[in-house]
């Protein structure tokens, strides 16, 4: 099935827009992030975006959608109609760039300004680790597999913070994410 049809994976988008315009001082409507297409004004709402899209060529033959990384949390957004139907099915690298063309470095969501900061960093981290020459598949594998740790940390974080029971105990208020460790520990919690 995948985190695309889980039916609050927009209510979660949305609130974690929320909190990025309540860091900067600013608000948005929660309702219009979450309406449905509009017949009047179809281009007026907001779409779930995969950002490493799911007809993007992975390392590996990806004919079942078998990629999990393409359904991980960090691999959404809410986006307008206009920037998805432009970028489609181009690669992230491409993708954090271009949301940013039309919208003169002022994209419609707070979340997609996040996303170039976030995939140069994780860019940067792989360069520094691996010297590489050419930008191979691999090369861009493991760039977006940082990447969605990056992001998908920020989010699991915003989601134990927002949603917090602080009448448990052993409550979990940091988690770290690196799905590339040589121990297969994907996850650390504080």
């Amino acid at each position: 099935m995948g985190l695309l049809h889980w039916s609050g994976l927009t209510f979660f988008l949305a609130s974690y827009e929320e909190q990025l315009r309540k860091e900067k001082g600013e608000s948005i409507d929660l309702q219009k992030m979450m309406a449905s297409r509009d017949p009047d004004s179809p281009n007026d709402f907001f779409h779930r975006e995969h950002i490493w899209a799911k007809k993007h060529a992975t390392k590996f033959d990806d004919s079942h959608n078998l990629n999990v990384n393409k359904r991980r949390l960090g691999n959404f957004l809410l986006l307008k109609a206009s920037i998805n139907i432009k970028v489609s099915n181009k690669p992230p690298e491409v993708k954090v760039v271009e949301y940013f063309d039309d919208w003169s470095n002022d994209p419609n969501t707070l979340m997609i300004r996040e996303l170039k900061d976030i995939f140069y960093r994780a860019e940067a981290e792989e360069e520094k680790i691996r010297d590489r020459k050419r930008k191979t598949s691999n090369y861009w594998y493991y760039v977006y597999q940082r990447f969605l740790d990056k992001r998908e940390e920020r989010m699991i974080n915003f989601a134990l913070e927002r949603w917090k029971v602080s009448e448990l105990s052993n409550n979990i208020s940091k988690v770290s994410l690196d799905s590339l460790s040589a121990e297969n520990k994907i996850y650390t919690t504080e």
